[in-house]
Order: C-alpha cells, then sequence, then structure tokens
C-alpha cells in the first residue's frame, strides 16, 4: 500500500512510519526535512498552513495518515 502521513517526524509520527514501513510504501509529508531521514520514507515538503501543493503528491495512494498537529505553547 501507498500510505501518506503528515507530521511523520512527530513523535507519533515516528513510531508509526518505524512500523509501517516493512510493508508499506511510505511518503511522509513535512514542514521541514528531518536532519536524519528515515531510508525507506519519500519526505515531500510543505508546510500544511499554507495552499497543498498537489503537484508534489502521488499520483495515487491508498491512505493518509493524518498525524500533524499545531502546538501552541504557552
Amino acid at each position: 500500500m501507498r500510505v501518506l502521513i503528515t507530521g511523520a517526524t512527530g513523535f507519533i509520527g515516528r513510531h508509526l512510519v518505524a512500523r509501517l514501513q516493512t510493508d508499506h510504501e511510505i511518503y511522509a509529508l513535512v514542514r521541514r526535512l528531518p536532519t536524519q531521514p528515515h531510508p525507506a520514507v519519500r519526505y515531500l515538503q510543505q508546510d500544511l498552513t499554507a495552499p497543498l501543493n498537489r503537484d508534489l503528491l502521488p499520483t495515487h495512494l491508498d491512505a493518509i495518515i493524518h498525524q500533524a498537529a499545531v502546538i501552541d505553547t504557552p
């Protein structure tokens, strides 16, 4: 399966990628590219607060798992 994960570099997202990467083709939609990228992941850089650049996305996806969040610290 081709799976797109938003928030793939966050705490839950990293664990999800580790769990899914052996059986699935993983695309990670991230705000910033990671300094230590996971070798089995294709990273797509996109700020989710901006309009989506659909040209970045693969032509076919089987699932989208949305893990991204805006975190406001007081």
